[in-house]
């Protein structure tokens, strides 16, 4: 199991609830990005820090062609 802790507040946390509700709502960024974790995780099985890596790079990608960001909300 992998945990992040965020708050709620932050850039991460926007970032995050975005990035769920894209996967959620949206067949075309879901199943590639299912297909990409499949691929990185047999080509990293023991490599945490490069799988992360380089699906960081994939969900930027989806979360740039879903639209600019409305920035952290101010608590």
């Amino acid at each position: 199991m992998h945990l992040h802790v965020v708050r709620e507040s932050s850039q991460a946390w926007v970032d995050y609830r975005r990035f769920h509700t894209l996967l959620v709502n949206d067949d075309a960024a879901r199943h590639p990005y299912e297909s990409v974790k499949r691929e990185l995780a047999d080509k990293y099985p023991h490599d945490r820090r490069a799988y992360t890596q380089a699906k960081s790079t994939v969900i930027c990608g989806l979360l740039a062609a879903a639209g600019p960001t409305t920035g952290a909300q101010q608590s």
